[in-house]
């Protein structure tokens, strides 16, 4: 009882310790990206706005190379680093690379490129649950660490406590349990409760009202028919994303070179229409409440979608969160305008542009139930949030179709890290079998004899062996059932399985697994496949052990 209520003590203490950093540290990150933006406006006060943001981005894009530099950095990490150190046994997440990756997102942002911050939120979250937990003696996992950061952040970005819980479970750490439920709802509650008390949040739902029945059914049935229009949206999103990384990777220049183009291109679209550019959290509220023209709204999305995936594949970095729910807002405005062109004056704009925030930004990041509760959480509307679950699950369906699984999901796939099997499938990927081959097997000699081969398989209580030359090269397998009748002076190499079913030296378990299952012996022979050399065995009990000895780990973490 006293080690149970240490344990909680200790959990209650950290989780708490990580929702108020998670909270201060999510303020001064939007905080002084706003107040270095009004510093550099106040500075470079130039009538050209080409030029602001020639300088401004310029700066940025220096900062990011340097820190790129400094921290020997050949990858910013994100989010979807955070959902692989959750689902690992091993939990690992690179500390300091969480960090940097962090002051490379601020910096971009604060210099005006079209990227998120929202992203880098969840991921300095999980990074500071990380570090928590590694200054900490806790018995809590720091899969639960990461989501108490994760369910910080969340909740204090958008002051939404109950949707940064079910985001944590719900795209990080993709599991329920008791154990993680209470620390990462303290969290998340502590975040929130700090935010309110020191802070006042400004949030771009906060001007939304409650609209008639009639206009709001009307909306609602629309909305069957708008919601496969943003699943298309987010696929082309994450498309665009994917296909000018790829682009970048192709061009056969220098990276300054190339970020030096980016800067122009985005200069050039900022000096005509500054909107897409920054954090774009104001041209979202002015959206929703229905502001812009239909015309205007045109140039924002494709404005946005240009410039966010110009930021992101060409130096800068950042998240694909606030990009999206830009989308989404200036998407479901145009459409609720195309509708009243065509005299259906009833629809709500402000409906629309909410359903298209939520519908895009869930299907790109692969959280539809967070998605739909920030909505209700910002706007405190039941119409709202009923609208954003029907559009979510319409748009969800589509992308998938098209898409596949998240962005962040491809993320990880576009890294040989598949998710869709969840964390066992991932588990036993990753668990090399040279952990637990054996090295108690027979071997014996080319010109070894029925009788000597019998003699040495009794001996070690084999029933099986294996011949191998000078070099030690696998030249066959023998079965004690093959010889058992044959006559003991004869050479035993044309009784041998000459092609015996065998798995490589490097093979995952999820591999051996998949080997075993059509095989039929005692054992199996791993073999490095360069030069054929024998290099232990594998038998089906050594494999199924471990497979359950892991899947009992997972069911622990998970479920208990």
């Amino acid at each position: 009882m006293d080690r149970i209520n240490t344990t909680s003590i200790a959990a209650i203490f950290y989780s708490a310790l990580i929702g108020f950093i998670a909270a201060v540290a999510s303020h001064y990150f939007r905080d002084w990206i706003v107040k270095i933006s009004i510093f550099a406006e106040e500075r470079l006060a130039f009538d050209s706005m080409f030029l602001y943001f020639l300088i401004s981005l310029s700066i940025a894009a220096c900062i990011v190379h340097g820190i790129r530099k400094l921290a020997n950095i050949n990858r910013f990490e994100g989010p979807a680093d955070s959902i692989f150190a959750a689902h690992r046994v091993d939990n690992e997440l690179n500390i300091k690379h969480g960090f940097y990756s962090t002051l490379a997102a601020f910096s971009s942002a604060a210099g005006g490129a079209s990227v998120g911050q929202y992203g880098p939120l969840v991921h300095l979250g999980a990074t500071i649950g990380a570090w928590i937990k590694e200054k900490s003696k806790s018995g809590l996992s720091t899969d639960i660490f990461i989501g108490c950061g994760v369910s910080a952040a969340i909740s204090a970005g958008f002051a939404a406590p109950i949707a940064g819980v079910i985001f944590a479970h719900e795209a990080i750490t993709r599991h329920f349990s008791l154990r993680a439920l209470t620390p990462i709802s303290i969290s998340s509650g502590i975040a929130y409760l700090c935010s309110e008390l020191l802070w006042t949040t400004e949030l771009p739902l906060q001007q939304v009202t409650e609209i008639s029945n009639e206009s709001f059914n009307l909306t609602l049935i629309f909305t069957l028919f708008t919601a496969p229009v943003f699943g298309i949206a987010a696929v082309i999103f994450m498309k665009s994303l994917e296909k000018l990384a790829s682009l970048n990777q192709k061009i056969q220049l220098s990276q300054v070179y190339k970020t030096t183009c980016a800067i122009f291109i985005l200069s050039t679209i900022g000096s005509v229409l500054p909107e897409v550019m920054g954090l774009g959290t104001g041209v979202i509220a002015l959206t929703v409440s229905g502001q812009y023209t239909l015309v205007m709204l045109v140039l924002l999305f494709f404005g946005k979608l240009l410039t966010t995936t110009i930021s992101l594949s060409f130096g800068f970095f950042g998240g694909v969160f606030s990009p999206a729910l830009f989308l989404g807002a200036s998407l479901g405005a145009l459409l609720a305008h195309l509708l009243n062109l065509v005299g259906i004056t009833e629809i709500s704009y402000q409906t629309l542009s909410v359903c298209g925030m939520a519908s895009v930004a869930g299907a790109v990041i692969g959280a539809p139930i967070a998605a739909v509760l920030i909505v209700f959480e910002l706007t405190q509307s039941y119409q709202m949030g009923l609208a954003a679950l029907l559009s979510v699950v319409i748009a969800l369906m589509v992308s998938n179709a098209i898409y596949g699984q998240s962005y962040f999901d491809n993320q990880l796939l576009k890294r040989g890290i598949d998710l869709s099997f969840g964390r066992t499938g991932l588990v036993l990927m990753e668990t090399q079998i040279f952990q637990f081959t054996s090295q108690n097997f027979v071997t014996v000699s080319e010109t070894a004899t029925v009788k000597q081969v019998l003699e040495n398989m009794i001996k070690q209580n084999r029933s099986d062996a294996y011949i191998v030359d000078t070099s030690n090269s696998l030249k066959g397998k023998l079965e004690m059932k093959e010889l058992i009748t044959r006559t003991r002076s004869e050479k035993a190499l044309p009784y041998a399985d000459r092609k015996p079913i065998s798995i490589k030296k490097d093979a995952s378990l999820q591999q051996a697994i998949e080997v075993a299952a059509t095989f039929v012996g005692e054992t199996i022979p791993v073999v490095d496949r360069k030069n054929n050399q024998l290099c232990g065995i594998l038998t089906e009990g050594d494999i199924f052990s471990e497979y359950l000895r892991l899947q009992n780990q997972i069911i622990d973490l998970e479920k208990r």
